[in-house]
């Protein structure tokens, strides 16, 4: 009878730690579970950084090469509008070399004794043509230094 009083005690501890056993599995796996959910939710999160992340930097290149872009665009514009305006100073010389000499071939005329071989109307009016050609130029001249001041500062 003690002998079977024992075999009870015996099943009843063993029970007790099977239970125990039980539970601390449960708990195990309880904590696995929670430990996976976590990192499952930390690699979502890593992602989600990553992304956040790259996308930001992306922005910022393309916000620089745009930057970049206008600027080499603004530059290239003012190189162009230099040009043009050296082009028509140019013509606009050309064309007061073409008055000059077409004044000096009258008659053996020179720069000196031009008001004594062209009648007066003649010779204020040719003036008058010079002058206005070297006020175009005197204006194109100062377009230029503006446009090359501008393009120094970009």
């Amino acid at each position: 009878m003690e002998e079977m009083k024992e075999m009870e005690k015996m099943k009843e501890i063993e029970k007790m730690e099977e239970k125990k056993s039980e539970e601390t599995t449960e708990n195990k796996v309880s904590e696995v579970s929670k430990v996976s959910k976590v990192s499952k939710v930390s690699k979502e999160q890593k992602i989600k950084d990553f992304l956040s992340k790259s996308a930001e930097v992306s922005k910022n290149a393309f916000s620089k090469a745009t930057d970049a872009v206008q600027k080499f665009s603004d530059k290239s514009v003012l190189k162009i509008q230099i040009q043009n305006q050296k082009s028509a100073r140019s013509k606009k010389y050309t064309e007061l070399g073409e008055l000059v000499s077409e004044l000096l071939s009258k008659k053996g005329a020179d720069i000196g004794n031009l008001s004594a071989v062209l009648p007066a109307d003649e010779t204020l009016k040719a003036i008058e043509q010079i002058k206005k050609v070297q006020k175009e130029i005197l204006s194109i001249s100062k377009d230029i230094k503006e446009l090359e001041k501008q393009l120094e500062a970009k």
